[in-house]
């Protein structure tokens, strides 16, 4: 199998955005929530749970995340797997795999950078971005992309992810920490709506 480069846009529900919880130094905005799930996504290709659990034991993961340099992009570089320093719109401060919802949930900070302030300056405007994964690996034939030969590099934020439904909504969180879950009948309507649109 030849390995590909590959960007895919993998987020299936809603981000919240942490405004009460005390930020970090440089950190403009904390987002929360749901950065992939196990099934196919607009390109054909699943990324299963066992590649997850291979990002989030491995060095690379847990270097990057001790050292805070597990930075991401505003867009998608065109050619380039590699992170690049001057591009940098936010910090991945943790991936998980949310058992309950099924899905992999990460914690987002946007940085105090240019892009960072662009970002934010979206989110303020009330936009829904996406978020992506950026890796290189082999595609087997059934489009599952294989966890063995997956090379994590981060997730970036864009504006058209490969799922339809992938539009991940700010929310303000109030007093309760709670209270920035939706339902999921608030969901469906906000992925409904999204979809009668498109």
């Amino acid at each position: 199998m030849k390995k590909q480069i590959f960007n895919d846009l993998t987020a299936q529900t809603l981000f919240e955005s942490e405004e009460t919880q005390t930020k970090p130094k440089g950190v403009l905005k904390i987002l929360r929530g749901c950065v992939a799930d196990f099934k196919p996504n607009r390109n054909g290709r699943v990324y299963p749970r066992k590649l997850w659990e291979n990002v989030i034991n491995s060095e690379y993961y847990k270097d990057m995340i001790k050292n805070k340099t597990l930075f991401g992009e505003a867009d998608h570089p065109e050619e380039r797997l590699e992170l690049s320093l001057q591009n940098v719109s936010h910090a991945i401060d943790k991936i998980w795999i949310d058992e309950a919802r099924d899905q992999v949930w990460a914690t987002i900070h946007i940085l105090d950078t240019p892009l960072g302030h662009t970002v934010a300056n979206l989110v303020e405007y009330g936009s829904h971005l996406g978020v992506s994964s950026r890796g290189a690996g082999e595609v087997k034939r059934d489009g599952s992309v294989d966890p063995d030969s997956y090379r994590f590099m981060t997730i970036d934020l864009v504006c058209r992810p490969s799922v339809a439904a992938a539009r991940p909504a700010v929310i303000v969180e109030g007093e309760d920490p709670n209270a920035n879950y939706i339902s999921d009948e608030e969901l469906n309507s906000i992925l409904g709506n999204y979809s009668s649109n498109s």
